[in-house]
């Protein structure tokens, strides 16, 4: 089985540069390199905990697509 990458990217321009604290915690504020926007770190990497469930969810689609008796929903 091979190795896949998800990328944190900005929800407004599409960018996976941010500044952010040394030692992050939930509440730090982050800013998007490309156009500006902030979150908090806490609700960037719960929008990349999504990213990865939709990511495994494709790929398991993809590697059991055919397979008689398995259905992933």
């Amino acid at each position: 089985m091979g190795t896949s990458t998800v990328t944190l990217k900005c929800a407004a321009c599409g960018s996976d540069q941010f500044e952010r604290p040394a030692n992050p915690k939930p509440q730090d504020k982050i800013t998007c390199k490309g156009c500006g926007a902030t979150g908090t770190y806490g609700q960037v990497i719960q929008a990349g905990k999504k990213q990865i469930v939709n990511k495994v969810r494709a790929d398991l689609t993809k590697a059991l697509k055919g397979i008689k008796g398995f259905k992933i929903s």
